[in-house]
């Protein structure tokens, strides 16, 4: 629960004002309220008030018994105030009903839209500002029913006195003296574990009060995460203690909770001993209830502020994710006796089967109505080399940069065929959960502001931001074809491919451009810069919109100095084509770096040497291969003497073949190109050919393709920068296979279905929607 607290970007909510009053009071109160109303209305807790003649008779065996029996108007004053208890425990327990089933926890949709990506959206706002107030107040009506079902009036007043105190307390005393204490230790460097024990102990000792003055330690450990300020001890809390809590202690919990189910003890009975005959169908329906009330207040905010039927659905869907709370309240009240193990069980059941399907139906809402750019040049080969070329960069520091802007330069930016850059640095998400993209050279929005709080390490952080931004804005005042847009990621390692591949899909690019996770080191060898950075690189090769291209940078950089003399480049570049759409983009690519003056290119195309040309190491028959391996060297020959055709009479340009009969050939062929700076390579992913048989089983970097690991190996002999560029071949609106593989009707019907319901979502939810409205490029 502190983790949860300090985790929450605060900012996400606090301009949200009437929304923010307007929207706690209908997805909290009018839960709570529907569900009390509906228990009520069908007799749940009615076994609580005791009949006016059981009481007669008990009260007149327990008369009979006295030597002065109770007169009449004694009877009738304990008859009354018995009834007057039971009709409180009966509100008590229709209360915690109410809790179990309306209040919505905070760290389950935190962790649920930090995963889906929508914590900076509307209805993910809203949803957590929603959940922040219910788990404050859920704590604490928690501990007052608790009082109340045992008959301590006073208890509820003074809980609450207690959790305002508590909170000004945090505030007050609390977040200053953090605040000075990161103020003495301004880098992640000097943060020592005797800080991090420090603040441990503090947030042991705060549940420890809370639990003595009657609250629960959760309230108090939620609290005092909320209030701890943003800044490096908040991030290196989180990294060094969310992986085992998150992965271990956390689930272990939910491991306790199942263990209280027990199936058998209810021995087949329904009802309780002295209550309804159908009171497991009364429970159903009260879930259902409950479930519906919430879906229900999704939509009302909608109406009412204009948001589209999409958003209200998914805001009432995540209020359906039940967590730690929800659990508790149902362990407390069992515990209590206020449930006996059927209302337990039947509970436990259901919001365990309402938060399992909430969490697939929010997932499957956003991937509906996602919006589909749609455009044709999605990869480097359907790019003329003499038309403008959208690239997206990722850069994760400030040693990225001037390889990168070497290659940039090397590709031959000019005003008849203009370069677009979206340069995209990467800021792993540490210490804060509001995952965020920023634009630095246009007017930020509300949630697009550069926020110092979700970066491990501040001060270097902004640094490195703003040397970044200023050598590409330098760059682009020296030349005159390109045109640079800086952008910043903060995001989670696991899911910042997707912030790629979006900002990819939305500038229309056709080739993202991403460093490896190994640089050059001290020795001259390439050493492990982050493990994190090859996740990241292999999820965009699977998912990418576009072309994608790893770069091994080895020194590229230091063949020219790029700002100053830009036009005095002098690089050789090696292009290796065997066949295929990742080599014939590979050379579409050099085909611009051919017109660059600066730039000597060798073209080296490996040709078979037998009959036997190239196998899949796929699930394709022999048949399917075979019209593959056609097609495909029909559009190389075509592509190749284009190539040649137009470069003809360009004397830097060198166009050789080398007859191979296998690796070894292959091998010496290009250990024979000296004086190189750069590879280029296509990738040639899930495809072998005999000019390579025999490398695959020393390729350790699939990402690399098999003459990319070994181009990088020390066994080559090279010490030459890597480009490998895999083409993009999906299909889709806009987009055309490269390699022509003939369709079966059942992939049609399939294309055909999801392009209805796509449609028909549209149709009903989005009706005025930009994607309605726009029409193809």
């Amino acid at each position: 629960m502190f983790l949860a607290g300090v985790k929450l970007d605060t900012t996400l909510i606090r301009g949200i004002k009437r929304k923010f009053a307007i929207t706690t009071a209908t997805l909290f109160v009018l839960p709570i309220c529907f569900t009390f109303l509906a228990s009520f209305k069908l007799g749940l807790g009615k076994h609580l008030i005791p009949q006016e003649a059981d009481i007669r008779r008990g009260l007149t065996a327990y008369s009979s018994t006295q030597p002065n029996p109770m007169t009449l108007n004694d009877t009738e004053g304990y008859i009354k105030e018995i009834k007057r208890i039971g009709k409180q425990q009966r509100a008590c327990f229709l209360m915690f009903i109410s809790l179990a089933l309306s209040l919505t926890s905070f760290p389950m949709v935190l962790y649920k839209v930090t995963k889906l990506k929508i914590i900076g959206t509307e209805p993910g706002r809203l949803a957590l500002s929603a959940a922040v107030i219910s788990e404050l107040v859920g704590w604490v009506a928690l501990a007052a029913l608790i009082s109340w079902w045992q008959l301590h009036l006073v208890a509820p007043l003074y809980l609450t006195c207690w959790a305002i105190l508590w909170i000004v307390f945090c505030l007050v005393a609390v977040r200053p003296a953090i605040r000075w204490l990161q103020r003495r230790t301004p880098s992640t460097e000097q943060l020592t574990n005797r800080y991090v024990g420090l603040v441990m102990v503090g947030v042991a000792a705060g549940g420890l009060v809370n639990e003595i003055v009657g609250m629960h330690a959760a309230f108090g450990t939620f609290v005092l995460g909320l209030a701890f300020p943003a800044g490096p001890l908040a991030a290196v809390l989180v990294d060094r203690s969310e992986e085992f809590l998150t992965n271990f202690m956390y689930r272990f919990y939910f491991i306790t909770i199942g263990f209280t189910l027990d199936f058998g003890s209810t021995g087949g009975r329904i009802g309780r001993t002295n209550g309804s005959k159908n009171e497991g169908l009364v429970l159903m329906i009260v879930i259902l209830v409950a479930m519906a009330c919430k879906l229900l207040c999704g939509l009302i905010v909608a109406v009412s502020f204009w948001m589209p039927a999409k958003d209200g659905l998914t805001l009432g869907i995540l209020l359906l994710i039940n967590g730690p709370l929800n659990y508790y309240v149902l362990k407390v009240a069992f515990a209590k006796k206020v449930f006996n193990r059927v209302e337990y069980l039947a509970f436990l059941l259901g919001i365990t089967l309402t938060t399992a399907i909430a969490s697939p139906i929010v997932a499957v809402i956003l991937c509906q109505s996602k919006r589909r750019v749609v455009y044709r040049r999605r990869n480097l080969q359907r790019s003329k080399h003499d038309s403008e070329l959208r690239m997206v960069a990722c850069v994760h520091n400030c040693r990225n940069v001037p390889s990168i802007i070497t290659l940039l330069e090397t590709s031959n930016p000019t005003k008849q065929s203009p370069i677009f850059l979206y340069v995209l640095q990467l800021i792993e998400l540490v210490g804060r959960a509001s995952s965020m993209l920023i634009v630095h050279n246009q007017q930020s929005s509300r949630n697009g502001r550069f926020s110092q709080q979700n970066i491990a390490a501040p001060h270097r952080g902004q640094q490195q931001t703003e040397l970044i931004n200023a050598s590409f804005e330098n760059y682009e005042q020296h030349s005159g074809g390109v045109s640079i847009q800086f952008l910043t990621t903060i995001s989670l390692y696991a899911t910042m491919h997707e912030d790629i591949s979006t900002i990819a899909e939305d500038r229309h690019a056709a080739l993202i451009v991403l460093p490896f996770h190994m640089a050059i080191g001290v020795s001259g060898e390439l050493e492990m810069v982050n493990p994190a950075i090859r996740t990241i690189n292999l999820n965009v090769l699977t998912k990418a919109p576009c072309s994608v291209a790893i770069f091994v940078d080895r020194g590229l950089a230091t063949t020219t100095n790029f700002v100053v003399e830009a036009r005095n480049l002098s690089i050789n570049v090696a292009l290796l084509f065997i066949g295929g759409p990742d080599d014939r983009d590979a050379l579409a690519y050099t085909w611009r770096m051919a017109d660059h003056p600066g730039v000597n290119l060798i073209v080296l195309r490996f040709i078979p040497g037998d009959n036997i040309t190239s196998s899949v190491a796929g699930t394709m028959t022999q048949k399917e291969f075979a019209e593959l391996a056609e097609a495909d060297r029909q559009l190389d020959e075509d592509f190749i003497a284009e190539f040649r055709l137009q470069n003809s009479g360009n004397e830097s340009v060198v166009y050789a073949e080398q007859v191979v009969s296998d690796s070894e050939e292959t091998v010496a062929a290009i250990r024979s190109i000296k004086d190189c700076d750069l590879f280029v390579i296509g990738r040639a992913h899930g495809r072998s050919s005999i000019c390579t048989v025999g490398l695959e089983e020393w390729s350790e970097y699939t990402e690399l393709g098999v003459l990319g690991d070994f181009l990088i190996s020390s066994d080559s002999g090279m010490d030459a920068s890597v480009l490998v560029i895999q083409q993009y071949t999906g299909s889709g609106l806009g987009s055309e296979f490269s390699t022509t593989v003939p369709r079966s009707y059942g992939m049609q019907i399939i294309e055909f279905i999801q392009y209805a319901s796509r449609k028909w979502w549209n149709n009903i939810f989005q009706p005025n929607s930009e994607e309605n409205r726009r029409t193809f490029r």
